[in-house]
C-alpha cells in the first residue's frame, strides 16, 4: 500500500499562532552563537508571503527564510554571522496568516543575544599572497583557532594553474585536525610537483567551518609562484650538510634528536633535527662548528642556508661567535613554510666572528608558540656569502700585516697599519685552537705543528700559515 497524506478541503477555523520556537533565551542565559538560526513552529500552515513581510529582526540582518513540514515550520537563516556580542529582537507581525486568510491575534517576539565569536579564524596558512614555494612535493597548510569539521574538508581548498586547471591532491596523505586538537588545521599535499617560474592560485572557500558551523568571515584567493630552491646551489660553494657526525645540541629544549634524513637538495642526506618544547623550555641549537670549519664572518657578509620547513613558527638564526666567545643570533627567517627554502640574512653587526651554528627559538607569542612546541627542521647547506670587494680580501694576506715569530714557542704577535679586532689559530681540522681580542696568541700550551692564524682587521680577515714548536 502506499499513503498520501494531504488535507482536503481544510477548514482552518482558528487563527494562527506560534506553538514553538527557537532560539528559547531569556535575560541572564548564556550568549548564543553568532549562526544560530530562528525557528517557529505553527498550529496551522502558513501563507508563505505574508509571513515574509510580518518577519523582522531588529538590528536588521539579512537573511534567507525556508519552509518545512508543509509550511507549518519557518526557519530563518542570516547570510552572514550575526554581530558579535549584541542583542537581538526577533518579531512577527499579527499581519502573518495562515493558508486560510486568517491573520494572528498579536504580534509574537523572541529575544537573544549573541557571544563574541562570529567566525572562524585564520590564524595561518602556507603559501600567503606572493609566496615563493618550492617546485617539489609543495604542500599546502590552513590552520585556524577552532578545530574544522573535517567532513568533505578537502574539496573547500583548491589550486589552480596560470590556465585555470585545478590541481589534484595527493588524497591518501591529507591530514586534519582532530576534536582534540588545540587549534584546527589541515595539510594537503598536491598530487605532482609545480613547473618553476609559474604562477598558482589558491582559493579557501569560506563555507569552510567548526563543529558549530562558524565559518570564514570571506573566501581567501590568492597567487603564489613556483620556484626551486636548489637554484642558489652554487652560490659561495655552500658546504653540503650530509651528517650528524660532529653536529652538537645545546639550549633549553623538552627533547630532541638529530639523525639524516634521505629527504635532501644536495647530496645525498640533509641534516634532520626533530625537537619538542616544554612550557618553560624555548631554544634549541645545532653547533655545526665541526663541519662548517670555522668559517670566518664580518659585517656586511651574509649567512645563507638551505632549510627544510614545517610550518613551526619558531625562529631560526645562525650562531656568530666573536673574538671574546660570546655567542651572537643573526635571524634567519620564520620557519613560516612548508618544504625548502633558501633563507639569507646580512651580518649588520660590526666585528670579527666565526659562524658555530644554527638555533631556533620559540617565539613569545603563546597563540604562534602552540603551533611550534613540536617540528622538524632539516638543513642542507651552509654558506657564508662575502660582501661585494672583500672575496679577493679573505683567507690572504692583506698588505700591511704580518705574523711572527715563525716558528714560535711562546706567543704569536701580528701587526698591522690600523686596528686589529682579534686573532685566531686555526688547526689543520679547522677548528679554532685559540683566540684572543688582542693582536697576539699564547700558544704555550697549544701541540706543535702547521696552524693558520687568522688576523682580523677592519673587518677582513688575513691568513697566515705557521708553526709551533717546542
Amino acid at each position: 500500500p502506499t499513503y498520501c497524506n494531504f488535507d482536503l478541503k481544510k477548514i482552518r477555523n482558528t487563527p494562527p499562532q506560534v506553538v514553538d520556537h527557537s532560539p528559547r533565551w531569556t535575560g541572564g542565559d548564556d550568549p548564543l552563537l553568532c549562526n544560530v538560526p530562528v525557528v517557529m513552529q505553527f498550529n496551522w500552515d502558513m501563507d508563505t508571503e505574508s509571513v515574509a513581510q510580518a518577519f523582522s529582526i531588529t538590528p536588521h540582518v539579512a537573511g534567507t527564510i525556508r519552509w518545512e513540514d508543509s509550511n507549518y515550520r519557518m526557519v530563518f537563516e542570516p547570510d552572514d554571522a550575526y554581530a558579535p556580542g549584541t542583542h537581538y529582537t526577533v518579531t512577527l507581525a499579527a499581519s502573518a496568516c495562515h493558508g486560510g486568510g486568517t491573520p494572528m491575534e498579536a504580534d509574537f517576539t523572541l529575544e537573544f543575544t549573541t557571544g563574541e565569536r562570529s567566525h572562524l579564524e585564520q590564524l595561518a596558512m602556507f603559501p600567503t599572497s606572493g609566496a615563493q614555494v618550492h617546485l617539489a612535493k609543495p604542500v599546502i597548510e590552513f590552520r585556524t583557532d577552532s578545530v574544522m569539521n573535517s567532513y568533505d574538508l578537502n574539496h573547500r581548498f583548491h589550486v589552480l594553474d596560470a590556465e585555470g586547471n585545478e590541481l589534484a591532491w595527493q588524497m591518501r596523505s591529507i591530514k586534519s585536525n582532530k576534536k582534540s586538537d588545540p587549534y584546527g588545521y589541515i595539510r594537503l599535499p598536491l598530487a605532482r610537483d609545480l613547473v618553476a617560474g609559474q604562477e598558482y592560485q589558491l582559493v579557501v572557500d569560506r563555507s569552510v567551518a567548526d563543529y558549530d558551523g562558524i565559518h570564514l568571515p570571506d573566501t581567501i584567493r590568492l597567487a603564489f609562484n613556483a620556484v626551486d630552491a636548489a637554484a642558489h646551489r652554487a652560490a659561495a660553494a655552500a658546504i653540503d650538510i650530509e651528517s650528524e657526525a660532529g653536529a652538537v645540541l645545546a639550549g633549553d629544549y623538552l627533547s630532541a634528536e638529530l639523525a639524516t634524513s634521505t629527504t635532501h637538495l644536495l647530496g645525498a642526506r640533509s641534516l634532520q633535527l626533530k625537537y619538542a618544547f616544554g612550557e618553560a623550555t624555548h631554544h634549541v641549537g645545532l653547533d655545526l662548528a665541526s663541519m662548517l670549519g670555522s668559517k670566518p664572518v664580518a659585517m656586511a657578509d651574509t649567512v645563507a642556508v638551505l632549510l627544510w620547513g614545517d610550518m613551526s613558527f619558531n625562529q631560526a638564526s645562525a650562531v656568530l661567535v666573536d673574538i671574546h666567545g660570546t655567542e651572537h643570533l643573526l635571524p634567519l627567517a620564520t620557519i613560516d613554510h612548508h618544504g625548502w627554502r633558501w633563507v639569507e640574512a646580512p651580518v649588520t653587526e660590526p666585528g670579527a666572528f666565526t659562524l658555530k651554528g644554527i638555533a631556533l627559538s620559540r617565539p613569545a607569542d603563546s597563540r604562534i608558540a602552540q603551533q611550534g612546541a613540536t617540528g622538524t627542521l632539516l638543513v642542507d647547506a651552509v654558506a657564508v656569502l662575502k660582501r661585494a670587494g672583500s672575496s679577493a680580501m679573505t683567507d690572504v694576506q692583506l698588505r700591511g700585516v704580518g705574523v711572527g715569530p715563525v716558528p714560535a714557542s711562546d706567543y704569536l704577535v701580528a701587526t698591522a697599519d690600523s686596528h686589529i679586532d682579534g686573532v685566531e689559530l686555526v688547526g689543520a681540522d679547522g677548528r679554532v685552537v685559540a683566540r684572543c681580542a688582542a693582536n697576539y696568541i699564547n700558544v704555550g700550551d697549544v701541540p706543535a705543528g702547521v696552524y693558520v692564524v687568522r688576523v682580523y682587521v677592519n673587518g677582513l680577515v688575513s691568513t697566515h700559515k705557521v708553526v709551533v714548536t717546542h
